[in-house]
């Protein structure tokens, strides 16, 4: 993944097994995090201590913000498959006709933000998937009609399962 903080451009590698462990832009990186509450964190990487909130979701890909030792940070992530899309040449913009919302991961939904017959714009959060642990939430890939729903909060679903269905705007 890459996060674009600022001017700045990070290219981040998770371990494998272990995301407290990876690289940032070819050095390897280790970090202790505890949990205190629930969203909020003490991080402990190189040497320094940093009290970090979590008040939303952290998305795949798009916008996010933390807040550090009491500071907003607002950062821009791109996944792996998108960074992929942008090297092959392909762009990452949805197609002009949207027909179905796939789960991109086998998670459990955690909540569901619209209704059928809404019309959305891209970016607006759809859903949220609950997967190792982490939520993402998944937006509009374009500007779409919300023609049915497939899935409650509780469903557990699996890769590739379709949970909206989109029609025309």
């Amino acid at each position: 993944m890459q996060i674009k903080y600022g001017d700045r451009v990070f290219d981040i590698k998770p371990g494998k097994n272990n995301r407290q462990k990876g690289e940032i832009n070819g050095e390897s990186y280790e970090i202790h995090l505890h949990e205190i509450y629930e969203g909020e964190y003490i991080v402990h990487y190189k040497g320094k201590k940093y009290k970090i909130l979590k008040p939303f979701s952290i998305p795949e890909s798009g916008r996010a913000k933390l807040i550090v030792n009491g500071k907003p940070v607002e950062f821009e992530i791109t996944s792996e498959q998108e960074l992929l899309l942008k090297k092959m040449g392909i762009a990452s913009s949805a197609p002009s006709k949207m027909a179905d919302l796939k789960a991109p991961m086998p998670g459990l939904v955690t909540r569901v933000t619209v209704s059928e017959g809404d019309i959305v714009s891209k970016g607006t959060p759809l859903l949220a998937l609950e997967a190792m642990k982490m939520e993402n939430v998944i937006k509009a890939p374009a500007d779409v009609r919300i023609s049915s729903i497939l899935v409650k909060k509780g469903d557990t679903v699996e890769k590739n399962q379709i949970l909206i269905r989109f029609g025309s705007v």
